[in-house]
C-alpha cells in the first residue's frame, strides 16, 4: 500500500514538473493574437510557400496564375490545397505561451532536426519572407498545435491546423482532364496488334459506330460502344516524372471532339509504372491549363491503362445466324 502511495506521488511530481517545463512563467501566459497577421490583408499576394522537415521539402510558387511545384518538374499544384493551407493559417491564433527553453523543444516536436523535428512553413511575397512558422505536435486535447515563429525561442499553443503534407506528389493536380463523353466525336485505338476507330457523325446520334466492321463480325451484345467515349472523364494521374523516361509508345488512343480538338494519349509500361504523354491538336479554344499538360510525362493508375487498352477483339464476335436474319429482315 505504501509503495502504491509513493508511486502516485512520484507520478504527480513528474506531471507537475512537465507542466512547468512546457509552460511559460510570464504573467501573460493566456493571450490571443493572430498567428500570421500579415495574411489578413496580404493573403492574395502570397506567391511562394516552402514546406520542409529534415531532408524533405515542397516548394510551391505562383507563376502565370498557376501554383507549380519545383519538386514535380514544375508541374501544376492543386490550387484548392494551397488556398486551404493559407486560409487555415490566416485564422489560426496563438492561445498560450509555452516553453522558451530550446532543451525542451523535443517535447513539443519543435526541434530543428531529428526525430522530433518541426515542420516549417515559410510564406513569401516575391521571394521576400513574410513568415516562417515551425509546427510541432498537436496538443493532448487535439484542439491545438504547438508552434514557434520566425526563429523566436518562445513556443506557443496555437488553435487549429491539420497535418501538413510533406510529399510533393500530394500537392499536384491529380485530375488533369474531365471531358464529357457528349463532346466526343471519335475515338481511335492503335497498338501492335489492333487498329480501329469508333465515331459519330453528329451530336444527335446516340451510339458510336465501329468503322470498317468486317462482314462476318458483329458487335458483342455485352458491349456498349458509347462507354468508350468516357476515357477522358475525371482522368487522374499518380505523379509526374521526367519526360526523358518515356521511350516508346505501346498504345495510342486519340479522342477527337466535335469542335475539332484532338487529345492523343501515348502510353507504355516501364518497370511497374504505366507512363503517358499527352499531345494536342486544334487546341486553340481549350483552357490554357489544358494546353500546358503537354509538357510532362505522367504515371497513371494501372486501372486507367487497362480501361484504355482496348483491342478490336474486345468488341467483336462472329455473326450468328439469328442476328444475321434479324439484320436481313430490317
Amino acid at each position: 500500500m505504501k509503495n502504491n502511495v509513493l508511486l502516485v506521488g512520484i507520478l504527480l511530481v513528474l506531471a507537475v514538473s512537465s507542466y512547468f517545463v512546457l509552460s511559460d512563467n510570464g504573467n501573460d501566459n493566456d493571450t490571443t493574437r493572430l498567428l500570421v497577421p500579415e495574411l489578413q490583408d496580404q493573403i492574395n499576394e502570397i506567391n511562394g510557400v516552402v514546406i520542409s522537415k529534415n531532408d524533405k521539402q515542397v516548394s510551391l510558387s505562383k507563376k502565370d496564375g498557376n501554383w507549380v511545384i519545383a519538386e514535380q518538374q514544375g508541374f501544376i499544384a492543386d490550387a484548392n490545397n494551397v488556398a486551404n493551407l493559407l486560409l487555415e493559417l490566416r485564422k489560426m491564433t496563438l492561445k498560450q505561451k509555452k516553453t522558451s527553453n530550446p532543451e525542451n523543444y523535443h517535447r513539443l516536436q519543435l526541434d530543428e532536426s531529428g526525430e522530433q523535428a518541426a515542420t516549417h512553413v515559410t510564406l513569401q511575397i516575391d521571394e521576400k519572407q513574410v513568415a516562417n512558422i515551425a509546427f510541432g505536435k498537436k496538443s493532448q486535447t487535439g484542439r491545438g498545435t504547438y508552434v514557434r515563429l520566425n526563429s523566436d525561442k518562445q513556443t506557443w499553443l496555437a488553435n487549429g491546423m491539420q497535418s501538413i503534407k510533406l510529399e510533393s506528389k500530394d500537392w499536384i493536380v491529380t485530375t488533369i482532364l474531365d471531358i464529357d463523353s457528349s463532346l466526343i466525336k471519335s475515338v481511335s485505338y492503335k497498338s501492335e496488334d489492333s487498329d480501329f476507330k469508333l465515331s459519330k457523325s453528329s451530336t444527335d446520334e446516340e451510339n458510336f459506330t465501329l468503322e470498317n466492321t468486317p462482314d462476318d463480325k458483329q458487335i458483342k451484345s455485352s458491349v456498349n460502344l458509347s462507354d468508350y467515349a468516357n476515357g477522358l472523364q475525371k482522368f487522374s494521374i499518380s505523379k509526374v516524372i521526367d519526360k526523358t523516361e518515356f521511350v516508346k509508345s505501346d498504345l495510342s488512343v486519340q479522342f477527337e471532339e466535335f469542335s475539332g480538338t484532338q487529345y492523343t494519349l501515348e502510353m507504355t509500361k516501364v518497370d511497374e509504372d504505366y507512363l503517358m504523354n499527352l499531345s494536342l491538336a486544334n487546341a486553340e479554344s481549350i483552357p490554357e491549363f489544358v494546353k500546358k499538360l503537354q509538357n510532362w510525362t505522367y504515371v497513371i493508375p494501372s486501372y486507367k491503362f487497362d480501361a484504355l487498352n482496348k483491342k478490336i477483339d474486345d468488341l467483336l464476335e462472329d455473326k450468328t445466324e439469328a442476328r444475321a436474319d434479324d439484320n436481313a429482315e430490317s
